[in-house]
């Protein structure tokens, strides 16, 4: 699970248009980014789910930090002037006989736990 930093902000102080073009922005960015049997998809507002077939939690732990890197460093001033844009992410390894949801639980917990220890990270 992946989360736009303090999206709210952008929303507040940039205008809504504004995070709107940050969504696709993103959704271009990271999609471009990603090995061919990789997925990702808008899972709800600033959320976005990432699945890493045949990987290892930390080899995905490593994809999904290339990608963290990727949006700090990207140039969000071409979307709007001063505008910054981050991500935290949260991992879970497939368990064999977690379910589905149970996986996307694990997943928002860390998710929830790299937003609690500064944002801009992965937690796995």
């Amino acid at each position: 699970m992946a989360e736009i930093d303090h999206f709210k902000r952008v929303n507040d102080e940039f205008l809504h248009a504004t995070g709107c073009a940050v969504l696709r922005e993103l959704a271009c960015l990271v999609t471009g980014h990603l090995r061919e049997i990789d997925l990702v998809g808008r899972y709800g507002g600033e959320e976005f789910a990432l699945a890493f077939p045949e990987t290892d939690v930390a080899n995905a732990a490593r994809l999904a930090d290339r990608l963290r890197e990727l949006v700090a460093r990207h140039d969000w001033t071409r979307v709007a002037l001063g505008l910054s844009v981050t991500l935290s992410i949260g991992l879970a390894e497939h368990a064999g006989t977690a379910s589905l949801e149970e996986q996307f639980g694990v997943a928002d917990a860390k998710l929830y736990e790299a937003k609690t220890n500064g944002r801009n990270r992965v937690s796995f």
